[in-house]
C-alpha cells in the first residue's frame, strides 16, 4: 500500500469513526462547538469595542498617539481617573522643532499643540449679581434700572429676614442673628434707598460689605483645561461639534465648554431638574414608582428662591398671570404659586414642563455662566503664583456620539495663548521687554552674602536727587477701566506681577482691567507653534499610517526629549479600562479551554479504552503504530472542523442579531466604551477561522496523550478478553 492509499485509508476511517461513536462524538462535539462560539462572540465584542474606543478617543482628542517629555515624572492622562489634580508631564519647549520634525514622516497628518491645566472660575451670588447691576445703574444715571434693583433688593432682603428667623430657634447665639436681622431691615426702609441718591458710595459699600455676605456662599467652578490651536482641533477631530454658540474665532482667545457640563453643572437647578425627570420618562420612569424623582421634586419645590430671586421686578406680574393661567383656580404671591406650580407628578408633569420653558426661562439667568459673557479664570503657575486671564466665553461643544459620556465632559478647550498665560509661559520677546524693564529699573540680581548691604546701603553715604514729578495722567471717564501704566507693556504687564503670590482671590469677579488677559491680543496660527506646549496629538493617514518607533525614532534623530505613546496609554483611564476587558475575555477563554481540555481528554480516554480490541485488531493485521495515531487524530479534526464550523456559524448569527439591535450602553461610561449610546458588533472574517483553528487545536492537543497509549498497546494485550 503506496503512501497516498494510506492516507485515504486513515481519512476514510477517522470520518467513519465519527459517525459510529455517537456518543463520544456528541460530548466532544458540543464542547468545541460551544467553545467555537465563546470565541467567536465573545472576540467579536472585545474587538468591536477596541475599535469602538480607539474611534472615540482617536477621533476627539488624543489623534492615534501623543507626545510629552520624555523627563516627565507622571503618565499622561488625558482622561482623568477620579478627583481633580495636576500632572507633572514636563514641558516641551521646541514644539516647533517638534512639529517639523514629524510633519516630515510619512504618514503623519498633522501635529496638534497642547497643554492641560485646572482652572478656577469664581462665581458670585444672585446678590452679588443685583449689586453689581445697581452699582452700574446709579454710575450712569439709569433711576428707571435702580428703582426695579431696589425693589428686587428689598424683596430679597425680607425673604433673607425670614429665613434667619427661622434659623434662629435653633441657634446658639441668637445675638448673631438679631444684627443680621438688623442690617436687612435697614435695606427695607426707604430711608436707605432715599440716602442711596444723596450718597450713593456709602450705601452701595454698605450693600456690598454687610448685606452680600449674608446671601449664599458663591460656588468655585473647576475647569480642566486643554489649550490648542481650536482651528487646527476642529479640523483634525471629526467628532467635534460646536452646539451652542460658536467657534472662537481665529486670532482671538476665547473658551468652549463641554455642553454636557454646561447642562448638568451650570444651569440653574430647577431647570435641571425639569431635564432629569423628562429624560426619566423617555426611559419609561415614572414620578409615582421612582423614590429618586420622587426625592427631587420634593428638592426642587425647597429651591423656588432661585428662580423667584431672578425674575425682575418688571417680570413679576407677567409670571404670576402665567402660572394662574397654567393652574386654574390658583391665586396668591409669585412664591405661592411657585411652590404649588414646582410640585410636579406624572398627570402635570408635561404641560409644566412646556410652561416653565415658554414662561419662566427667558426671565431668570438660566446659566450661571451665559454664551457671550467675559469669564474670569484663576490658575496657579509651577511656581506657585497666581495669573488669571479674561476670556469670553464662545459657546459650548460635544463629540458627536459621545454626548451622554461623563468622562468625555471633564475636559475644556481654551485658546493656547490664553493657556501659556495661566500657565506662566513666557515667550522670548516678553522675555527681552522684561530684561529691558529690569535694566532700565536698575534691577539686578543679589546674592545671600550682600542682602543685607544692597538693602541697607553698606554703610555708602545717602545721595539726594531731585526728580522731576511727570505729570499726572487723565481722569478716567466716568464707568471706564482704568488705564495701565505706560512705562509696563500689556505683554510684560502681567509677567511683573509675579513678584510675589497673590493672596487668596475672593468669590466677587475680578475687574478686566487688573487680570492678566489675553483678550485682544492678536497670535496668528503660524506663531501659535512656536513657544511652549505640554504636549500634542499626532494624527496619522489611516491608510500609511508610520509606527511610533519610526515617529520615535525621527524625534530621537533630531537630539528632541521627547517620548511618544500610543492613543491607550495617553487615554489614561479609559485605556485601562480597554486592557481590563481584554485580561477578563482572555482569562475566561483560558479557563473554558482547560476544562474542555479535560473533558475532552477524558472522553478520549474512555473512547479509546473502549475500543481496545478494534486497536488491536488493526495492529494484528499490521497496521503501523503512526497509522492508529493518525486514524484518531483525523477522527479528531473531522470533528473539530464540523463542530467549529458550526459553532463560529451560530456565532455569526448572534453577532448579526447584536449588530441589527445593538447593545444598549447600560451606563455613562459605557457610552464611551461604546463610542455612542449603543454597540454594534462586527465579525472580522480572519478572527471567524483563527477561532475554529483554536478550538481544532485545543481539540487535537486533548487527544494526542489517549491517542498514544493506544498505540502503544501491544495487539496481543489488546485483543485479550476482558475479564
Amino acid at each position: 500500500m503506496n503512501g497516498l492509499d494510506r492516507l485515504a485509508l486513515i481519512l476514510w476511517m477517522g470520518a467513519r469513526n465519527v459517525a459510529l461513536h455517537k456518543v463520544k462524538s456528541f460530548v466532544v462535539g458540543g464542547i468545541l462547538f460551544f467553545g467555537t462560539l465563546l470565541l467567536v462572540v465573545g472576540g467579536s465584542l472585545l474587538l468591536s469595542v477596541q475599535d469602538s474606543m480607539e474611534r472615540s478617543v482617536t477621533s476627539s482628542l488624543s489623534g492615534q498617539a501623543q507626545l510629552y517629555s520624555a523627563d516627565a515624572k507622571d503618565d499622561l492622562a488625558l482622561f482623568p481617573g477620579g478627583t481633580m489634580g495636576s500632572m507633572d508631564i514636563g514641558e516641551i519647549s521646541d514644539f516647533r522643532g517638534v512639529h517639523d520634525t514629524l510633519l516630515a514622516v510619512p504618514g503623519v497628518v498633522d501635529v496638534v499643540p497642547m497643554g492641560i491645566t485646572d482652572a478656577i472660575v469664581l462665581q458670585g451670588t444672585e446678590l452679588d449679581r443685583l449689586i453689581d447691576r445697581l452699582r452700574a445703574a446709579t454710575v450712569v444715571g439709569d433711576r428707571v434700572e435702580v428703582a426695579m434693583l431696589s425693589t428686587e433688593l428689598g424683596t430679597i432682603a425680607q425673604s433673607l429676614e425670614g429665613d434667619i428667623q427661622a434659623a434662629q430657634a435653633a441657634s446658639a447665639d441668637p445675638a448673631v442673628q438679631d444684627a443680621e436681622i438688623e442690617i436687612l431691615r435697614r435695606v427695607g426702609d426707604p430711608a436707605f434707598w432715599a440716602g442711596l441718591e444723596s450718597e450713593p458710595e456709602q450705601a452701595l459699600t454698605f450693600l456690598e460689605s454687610q448685606v452680600a455676605p449674608l446671601g449664599s456662599d458663591g460656588k468655585a467652578l473647576y475647569l480642566r483645561l486643554i489649550g490648542t490651536n481650536l482651528d487646527q482641533f476642529e479640523a483634525c477631530f471629526d467628532r467635534f461639534r460646536v452646539v451652542d454658540g460658536a467657534q472662537v474665532p481665529a486670532g482671538e482667545p476665547g473658551l468652549l465648554i463641554s455642553k454636557r457640563f454646561y447642562e448638568t453643572q451650570l444651569k440653574n437647578p430647577i431647570a435641571q431638574v425639569f431635564d432629569e425627570v423628562r429624560q426619566a420618562r423617555d426611559e419609561g420612569r415614572t414620578i409615582a414608582d421612582d423614590p429618586l424623582l420622587q426625592e427631587e421634586v420634593r428638592r426642587n419645590v425647597q429651591q423656588r428662591k432661585r428662580v423667584l430671586f431672578q425674575v425682575g421686578p418688571g417680570d413679576v406680574d407677567a409670571v404670576r398671570e402665567g402660572l394662574m393661567a397654567a393652574m386654574p383656580g390658583s391665586s396668591g404671591d409669585l412664591d405661592t404659586l411657585l411652590q404649588r406650580f414646582l410640585a410636579l407628578d406624572d398627570a402635570n408633569f408635561d404641560a409644566r414642563y412646556d410652561t416653565f420653558y415658554a414662561l419662566i426661562a427667558p426671565r431668570i439667568r438660566l446659566y450661571d455662566l451665559p454664551i457671550g459673557e467675559t469669564v474670569t479664570l484663576r490658575s496657579f503657575t509651577r511656581s506657585g503664583y497666581a495669573r488669571a486671564a479674561n476670556v469670553v466665553l464662545h459657546g459650548t461643544f460635544t463629540f458627536e456620539g459621545l454626548e451622554r459620556a461623563d468622562l468625555a465632559s471633564v475636559n475644556h478647550l481654551v485658546d493656547l495663548t490664553t493657556f501659556r498665560s495661566l500657565y506662566g509661559s513666557m515667550s522670548d520677546e516678553q522675555r527681552a521687554e522684561l530684561a529691558d524693564i529690569r535694566a532700565e529699573a536698575g534691577v539686578g540680581d543679589v546674592s545671600r552674602d550682600d542682602a543685607e548691604a544692597a538693602l541697607f546701603g553698606g554703610g555708602a553715604p545717602v545721595v539726594m536727587q531731585a526728580v522731576s514729578e511727570p505729570a499726572p495722567a487723565p481722569a478716567p471717564a466716568p464707568g471706564s477701566a482704568p488705564q495701565p501704566t505706560p512705562a509696563v507693556s500689556e505683554a510684560v504687564a502681567p509677567l511683573v506681577s509675579e513678584a510675589a503670590p497673590a493672596p487668596a482671590p475672593k468669590v466677587r469677579p475680578v475687574p478686566a482691567a487688573v487680570v492678566s488677559s489675553a483678550e485682544g491680543r492678536e497670535h496668528p496660527d503660524h506663531t501659535l507653534d512656536d513657544g511652549l506646549v505640554l504636549n500634542a496629538a499626532v494624527v496619522l493617514d489611516p491608510d500609511d499610517a508610520p509606527s511610533l518607533s519610526t515617529l520615535q525614532a525621527a524625534l530621537d534623530a533630531e537630539g528632541l526629549e521627547v517620548q511618544v505613546v500610543d492613543w491607550k496609554q495617553a487615554a489614561g483611564l479609559i485605556g485601562q479600562l480597554v486592557t481590563v476587558l481584554q485580561v477578563v475575555l482572555w482569562v475566561g477563554v483560558l479557563v473554558v479551554f482547560i476544562v474542555a481540555m479535560a473533558i475532552i481528554n477524558n472522553t478520549m480516554m474512555m473512547s479509546v479504552m473502549e475500543r481496545t480490541q478494534e486497536v488491536g485488531t488493526l495492529r494484528a493485521i499490521g497496521t503501523s503504530r503512526a497509522m492508529v495515531v493518525g486514524i484518531f487524530m483525523v477522527e479528531t479534526l473531522v470533528l473539530g472542523l464540523i463542530a467549529g464550523a458550526l459553532g463560529a456559524g451560530v456565532g455569526l448569527a448572534v453577532v448579526g442579531v447584536l449588530h441589527a439591535v445593538g447593545i444598549p450602553a447600560a451606563a455613562d461610561i459605557l457610552v464611551l466604551v461604546f463610542a455612542g449610546p449603543r454597540l454594534y458588533p462586527v465579525v472580522s472574517s480572519p478572527w471567524v477561522l483563527q477561532s475554529i483553528g483554536l478550538v481544532v487545536l485545543v481539540a487535537l492537543v486533548s487527544a494526542l496523550q489517549p491517542t498514544l497509549l493506544a498505540a502503544r498497546t501491544s495487539p496481543a494485550v489488546a485483543m485479550s478478553p476482558k475479564e
